[in-house]
């Protein structure tokens, strides 16, 4: 492999693995948060019979932000669906060319997410949520982010797939 390539490469997963660390951190707090209000709301509705009128929103935006944020984390670790069968009946550069679709069309997906989102994100800020009193554009934003930190750890993982597929030193 040239070795420029692999400065470059080793520059862009220190990026994304520094902004996966950052990532999961707001991940975590935003489950402490989840798991706080979502004890608070049982509490005070079955226990001091009485509800909190925000609660429930903000719990539906903590999980969607665990989510769509979570999803970035998830695919930088590999913790996704694959197709394994068929990865495992092949060698190993027709496994990289494999993969390589995959997070590709992973990556479009991505893009479409992104765009479509920023879209919504913004078309939904003329709405205020009930509870928060917050413009509705602040919650949607959290898809065309978390796509977005998708697309910026799939770059490293694209590349160091196409290095395996057409760079390695094997002839298999």
């Amino acid at each position: 492999m040239n070795p420029q390539f692999e400065t470059f490469l080793s520059t862009v997963d220190t990026f994304a693995e520094r902004l996966n660390r950052l990532v999961e951190s707001v991940v975590g707090i935003n489950m402490i948060l989840l798991t706080v209000v979502i004890f608070a709301q049982v509490f005070f509705r079955y226990v001091l019979r009485d509800s909190i009128p925000w609660s429930a929103e903000v719990a539906r935006y903590l999980f969607i932000s665990v989510v769509f944020l979570g999803l970035s984390s998830a695919y930088r670790r590999g913790e996704h669906l694959g197709f394994t069968v068929l990865m495992e009946r092949s060698n190993a550069k027709w496994t990289s060319i494999i993969l390589m679709v995959i997070h590709l069309l992973v990556m479009v997906l991505m893009i479409i997410l992104v765009v479509f989102g920023y879209k919504a994100a913004v078309h939904a800020g003329r709405q205020i949520s009930p509870g928060l009193q917050v413009k509705m554009s602040v919650p949607y934003a959290i898809v065309p982010i978390g796509a977005f930190l998708v697309t910026v750890q799939l770059i490293p993982i694209l590349l160091r797939e196409w290095s395996r597929a057409f760079f390695s030193h094997s002839r298999i």
